[in-house]
């Protein structure tokens, strides 16, 4: 079953990864965009939790994206010490390509798998989402209104 876990994910990311390297960006940009598009204002200490990395780990990726005009990044009001991410305009509609690229794939599989398929597939994948996990996918749940935001 692992096999089909690592495979299936290639096969949902490769398309997606390629464009990602075309720009000279990769994975990792691209769950930062994906995350701050669908949580305006996210703070960078939250997308370190959300992306369960370090600062060091995600220092590169946002500076790229600062600095080629995918993201800004404005100092919180209430705590000068805090640092909120927006997506550019340039960035939501990088972000919308490459979701878009996936999305193509996901529906693909899910018309292929047949009726009722996409049920026990959600499914699973919430059985394999930790419960610390579970409190990020409400979150966004509720910023989305429980879908993909138009972004």
């Amino acid at each position: 079953m692992a096999q089909l876990f690592f495979l299936a994910h290639r096969g949902l990311t490769g398309d997606a990864n390629a464009y990602l390297r075309d720009l000279g960006l990769g994975r990792a940009h691209y769950r930062v965009l994906y995350f701050a598009a669908r949580l305006p204002g996210v703070t960078v200490g939250e997308m370190l939790d959300i992306l369960d990395i370090t600062a060091q780990g995600v220092a590169r990726v946002l500076n790229r994206l600062l600095d080629e005009g995918y993201l800004r990044q404005e100092t919180d009001r209430g705590d000068r010490r805090r640092r909120r991410l927006y997506v550019t305009e340039a960035g939501a509609r990088l972000e919308r390509d490459v979701f878009a690229r996936q999305a193509v794939i996901i529906d693909a599989a899910i018309a292929a798998a047949g009726a009722g398929a996409q049920a026990g597939f959600a499914a699973m994948m919430m059985a394999l989402i930790s419960a610390d996990d579970r409190v990020i996918l409400d979150r966004l749940g509720a910023a989305t209104g429980g879908g993909e935001p138009q972004t």
